[in-house]
Order: C-alpha cells, then sequence, then structure tokens
C-alpha cells in the first residue's frame, strides 16, 4: 500500500513540475534562439545636447524611467535593437566622431565605430548605419547580436548633423528613398543594395517621408511626388516648417516649425500645424504655449505606433500632443535642464 501511494505521489509531482515548465520556454526553443515574447511595450527615446545623455520615456505614463550616460560628444542620432534591450547612438563634434552601443541590462557599453554616421531603424526591425566620409556615404547594417558592422554599397547622399528623415523607408520594408548630394531623389533596394531608380528630375527636397501606403513622398521643401511614375502631383505650401510626420491613415501631416518665422512675426511660434491632404488645406494648429513660460519653437516629431500621439521637440522642453483631440497635454518632466534632440520610438519585449 505504501509503495502504491509513493507511486502515485511521484506522479503527481512529476506531473506539477512539468505543469510549471510549461509556462517557460522549452529546451529547444532556447536552443534555437525563440524565446517566447510575453508583452511588447512602447518607449519613446530623447537625446539632451546639454547633458550627453539619453532618456527612456514611457509611453503610457510619460515618465523617465531610465537614463544612459557615458556619450562624450553630441548626440546625431539614435536606434534601438528589437527587443529594446540596446541603443545605439551616433556622436558628431568628437575628435572623431563615433558610434556606440548600450546593453540596458548589463550597462555594457562600448565604441562600435569611429565614424560620421546616421542610423535608422527598418520597417523590418533591422539598423542600417550611414557613414559619410567626404562625398561618399557607405551604407551598411549593424548585427545586433555581435554588434558588428557589416557595409555593403557606397552612395554619395546629403549630409546634415540631425539626419531625420533624410531617408524615406518604403512601410514594405524593401526599399528606401533618399536625397542626393546634389539634391536628386533616389529610390534603393537594400536588400539587395542597388539603386533601382534615379528620379533625375528637379524637386524641392528638404526632409522627407512617404505615406504608409507607400504611394507619395511629401517633403518640407514642398514637393508632393508619386513614387511609381515621379511625377510632381503637388505642393505643401508651408515651406518653412521644419519637421514632418503623416497620420497613420494618411490623410494628415502634421508639421513643425523649426525657424520660429511665420508670416507677420519673427517670435516663434509654438505650434504643430495639422495639414490636411484631402481638402489641401490647414485645419488646425496645435498650440504649445500654456505649458512653458518662455517662447519657443516646435522642432522634431515622432508619432507613437497606434498614432494617437506625438512627441515634439522644442528649445528646452518635450511636447506630449494628444493627436486625437489635438492639443497639447503636457510637458515631459526631466530632472536635468534639456535640449532635445535625436527623437525616437523603440519598444521593449519582455520573454517568458
Amino acid at each position: 500500500m505504501r509503495a502504491s501511494l509513493a507511486l502515485v505521489f511521484i506522479v503527481l509531482f512529476s506531473f506539477s513540475l512539468i505543469s510549471c515548465r510549461e509556462e517557460l520556454p522549452s529546451e529547444e526553443d532556447q536552443q534555437n534562439d525563440a524565446p517566447v515574447v510575453y508583452s511588447t511595450k512602447e518607449f519613446f527615446y530623447v537625446g539632451n545636447s546639454r547633458a550627453d545623455e539619453i532618456y527612456k520615456v514611457e509611453t503610457e505614463s510619460n515618465d523617465v524611467v531610465d537614463t544612459v550616460r557615458g556619450i562624450e560628444s553630441g548626440i546625431g542620432s539614435i536606434a534601438t535593437s528589437y527587443d529594446g534591450r540596446k541603443i545605439y547612438v551616433s556622436t558628431w563634434g568628437g575628435n572623431p566622431d563615433d558610434v556606440h552601443v548600450f546593453n540596458i541590462e548589463t550597462d555594457y557599453k562600448a565604441v562600435i565605430s569611429y565614424s560620421t554616421s546616421h542610423l535608422y531603424i527598418t520597417p523590418g526591425n533591422n539598423i542600417l548605419i550611414f557613414s559619410f566620409e567626404g562625398d561618399s556615404t557607405r551604407i551598411g547594417e549593424i548585427n545586433t547580436q555581435t554588434d558588428l558592422i557589416t557595409y555593403h554599397d557606397t552612395l554619395s547622399l546629403r549630409y546634415e548633423v540631425f539626419p531625420n528623415e533624410l531617408i524615406a523607408f518604403d512601410p514594405a520594408g524593401k526599399y528606401f528613398y533618399a536625397v542626393t548630394k546634389d539634391s536628386k531623389l533616389i529610390k534603393y533596394n537594400y536588400s539587395t543594395y542597388s539603386v533601382e531608380r534615379d528620379y533625375n528630375q528637379d524637386y524641392s527636397l528638404e526632409r522627407i517621408i512617404i505615406s504608409n501606403d507607400g504611394s507619395t513622398i511629401y517633403s518640407t521643401g514642398g514637393s508632393v511626388i508619386n513614387v511609381a511614375t515621379g511625377n510632381v502631383t503637388g505642393s505643401i505650401p508651408v515651406y518653412d516648417y521644419g519637421y514632418i510626420a503623416i497620420s497613420n491613415d494618411d490623410r494628415y501631416l502634421y508639421l513643425t516649425d523649426a525657424t520660429g518665422k511665420n508670416e507677420d512675426s519673427q517670435l516663434p511660434t509654438a505650434k504643430v500645424v495639422v495639414y490636411d491632404l484631402q481638402s489641401l488645406s490647414i485645419v488646425n494648429e496645435i498650440s504649445v504655449l500654456g505649458f512653458v513660460n518662455y517662447l519657443s519653437y516646435t522642432n522634431e516629431i515622432v508619432l507613437t505606433s497606434d498614432g494617437t500621439k506625438a512627441y515634439v521637440s522644442g528649445a528646452y522642453d518635450v511636447f506630449v500632443i494628444d493627436l486625437v483631440n489635438r492639443q497639447t497635454t503636457e510637458v515631459v518632466n526631466f530632472t536635468t535642464e534639456i535640449r532635445p534632440t535625436a527623437l525616437c520610438m523603440g519598444k521593449w519585449i519582455s520573454y517568458l
């Protein structure tokens, strides 16, 4: 009888262990590097050119939850790995310029390139690096597992210290569109690393974005371009505005004013303009005044993945804008004085 009870106990105990282990990745999963995703959260990242730090901001509360330190020169661009464990940062104004990697979990940091570079996250969550050397631009990819860079091609692209929106990635995840050094537009296949089209037309090109359906490029220079035909199909009548974003439904453009100019005044306008692509008119001007006690301008803008919220940098603040109700709701509270730069969206994946 005792033997039978002991056997039952062993069976039940073994079953309970198996039941508990079913919530964890199997050995096979771990060996195949296939962790099970438990949850995904979106975060906003912003550099501070005054303190040479990067802040990680939770998009639900708009609270700063982490700070990256150890950058020794100006912050040019920020890109995060697919799971958010690593942050890659390109710098400028150093001797020489470089690219850092920071591991949020382990506090590991290293320089992975001594180059003047821009970093971009592709729709497929890879990180492309554009390294500028004289008139040449080397195109490569960062392996986020090893932090090694593989360069594949050389182009001649326009360089600016702050790279936001000089490259527009097709949402399908195969092409990017770029402004060349001589202000021409090219279509580049970054899966084969080859130029597929040189538009060779005279456009008014500054910062560019592409519609979510991949059909149209919009530029703060004014040109609206059909990517299939290459024809200019319209213009954006707000040439002085600095940065540009587009709503998820491709209905509205959001434009900022980095120059602080409007028709009647040289004072900062402190607003985000909402431009309706159906009526071809400005339908809203979202003011950021009332949240700061100084005259500000609006500069960089990034949207959350659901398109309901925008983070907009000003002179010394980052404003949170509700795009559904089209109003500024708050200012992100930083514990130190900030000159915001290199705005970026990323995510954090938790694994079982």
